[in-house]
């Protein structure tokens, strides 16, 4: 092993050390601590912001395994050898690319070097990028130890080579590809140091490091008045980086993002390319990004009837080219309704041959009222494709089965209600020559003749308010609730009911609550 490889495993060996005995800034907590690393949006997005730099290199990152609909769980997080080489490579060429002479970058970080006594005064130089750069990437202030160790580094080696290194060593330190929070204990209550809770905001709103002014009201200690942080959470709603939860909160819970990695039958399915794939995430990530841009009611994700179309979806939909780009478009006479009938969910909710109302329904069941059915029996989660008749008839037959009848009582009649789309959202009548039946009912007995009367009903239905702010609590935190957690999801709504059922005041309202704003218990039970 290189002596170069010894060096940094030391470094982050007294980075782990570090990050595992202090807390973020202010007094200690003791007990143990929760690490939640960046994923690789997460990472792309910090050194963005804290580099300037146009690199993306976390695209070449070994993919984060989703957990509970979401690849920001930190219980799934884990760093494996290749991902230590990555964040090394990744580590060097950003250090190097941000530094590089003439650059903004080295403007902003080493605005000492074109000093004509720079070398001469080395050490400064290197203290104030410390200083400067320091807080911003751990997200803290430093401790004297810390500071002592980056200052030391490279030492004797010329003003660039140190700076390289000072900020390599910085990214490549678990103090900033973890997030460290304290864990409390059974009956415990610990609230987050402002530090802390200007990581877990801005990482919730903007997949994203803490700015300037984030990290100045956490510095101060303004950041734990509840009226600074709902300020703040405004303030960052308003951001353009808030769009990153339409393209990882929405884009994971409406599916959209999924559709990188679907496939489709071509010869069943001609229609269906990659074109017509980016066409279906750009109708989601746009409707998405209207309900939070614009406050709408959340419930009408579930009832709208215009939606974004560009040439090769209105031809999917049936109706007239809207011309360049994407255009909104009245498609009550295509028979859509809200984002239950937009192409991209029921492509992604299917096999590459043929429809799944079980994937269909599980999705509804487990989304949208957060009532997911039990976990297939090994061998029978089979995609059904009739050659005469239609699903429905298939599965009234698989249904005898009393393995599966215990889910498929529950998925089918919401799942059959799609089936008027084949896999790639396209209206149809009849399967196999035989008329198509949607119709069904919910649990409690009412009746809907389709996607677009069950559409309505779900809008409805108080349990989907309570699931989305089940599903955004899940996100912000990074892990599951506990069932004692559970509690606050009524408060939430509630308040969440008094301001409107806003989409932009669902973020609001989770970020500024107790449960936001408090440290993970240990052992967390995580719940569907």
């Amino acid at each position: 092993m290189s002596e170069r490889r010894h060096r940094w495993q030391r470094w982050l060996l007294a980075g782990t050390l570090v990050l595992a005995s202090c807390s973020a800034s202010e007094q200690p907590v003791p007990g143990p601590k929760r690490f939640h690393r960046l994923n690789r949006a997460e990472y792309n997005n910090s050194v963005r912001d804290l580099l300037g730099v146009a690199l993306q290199p976390a695209d070449d990152f070994p993919a984060d395994d989703p957990s509970l609909g979401f690849d920001n769980n930190a219980a799934s997080l884990s760093l494996s050898p290749l991902q230590f080489e990555l964040y090394e490579r990744a580590a060097a060429k950003l250090a190097s690319r941000a530094l590089t002479p003439g650059t903004t970058s080295r403007d902003q970080l080493l605005p000492c070097a074109d000093a004509a006594d720079a070398t001469k005064h080395a050490d400064t130089c290197i203290a104030e990028l410390i200083d400067e750069f320091g807080p911003r990437v751990w997200r803290r202030p430093l401790t004297n130890e810390e500071l002592m160790a980056l200052s030391e580094l490279g030492s004797g080696e010329p003003l660039a080579v140190r700076a390289e290194l000072v900020v390599q060593a910085m990214l490549l330190s678990p103090n900033f590809l973890y997030r460290s929070e304290p864990v409390a204990a059974a009956g415990e209550t610990i609230w987050l140091n402002s530090h802390e809770l200007a990581a877990r905001l801005s990482y919730f709103l903007w997949s994203s490091t803490p700015d300037d002014d984030l990290l100045a009201a956490a510095q101060t200690g303004e950041l734990l008045d509840p009226a600074t942080l709902r300020a703040q959470v405004e303030r960052m709603l308003d951001d353009p980086r808030a769009y990153a939860l339409v393209t990882n909160f929405g884009g994971q819970w409406l599916s959209f993002r999924a559709l990188d990695n679907v496939f489709k039958d071509a010869h069943r399915y001609p229609l269906f390319d990659d074109e017509l794939r980016v066409s279906m995430a750009t109708e989601a990530a746009l409707t998405f990004a209207e309900f939070v841009g614009q406050n709408r009611d959340l419930r009408d994700l579930l009832t709208f009837k215009t939606s974004y179309v560009d040439t090769r979806l209105a031809e999917l939909y049936g109706v007239a080219d809207p011309g360049p780009g994407f255009v909104a478009v009245d498609l009550a006479g295509a028979e859509r309704q809200g984002i239950l009938t937009q192409a991209g969910f029921l492509t992604v909710h299917s096999y590459p041959f043929t429809t799944s109302p079980a994937r269909r329904g599980r999705w509804v069941l487990d989304h949208l009222l957060c009532q997911p059915p039990a976990p297939a029996p090994d061998g029978v989660d089979i995609p059904i494709d009739p050659m005469s008749g239609t699903k429905r008839e298939e599965l009234d037959a698989h249904r005898q089965n009393p393995a599966c009848a215990a889910c498929h009582d529950s998925l089918d009649p919401l799942g059959l209600a799609f089936e008027t789309y084949d896999p790639i959202g396209q209206l149809r009548t009849l399967e196999n020559g035989e008329p198509i039946d949607p119709a069904g009912a919910l649990p409690s007995g009412v009746a809907f003749a389709n996607a677009r009367e069950l559409s309505t009903l779900l809008a409805d239905d108080p349990r989907v308010v309570d699931c989305m702010i089940q599903q955004v609590l899940v996100y912000a935190l990074g892990r599951g609730l506990t069932a004692s957690e559970h509690r606050h999801i009524d408060t939430l709504a509630a308040e969440l009911r008094e301001r409107g059922t806003g989409a932009r005041d669902l973020f609001a309202v989770v970020a500024v609550s107790e449960l936001f704003r408090q440290a993970a218990p240990a052992a967390a039970e995580e719940a569907p």
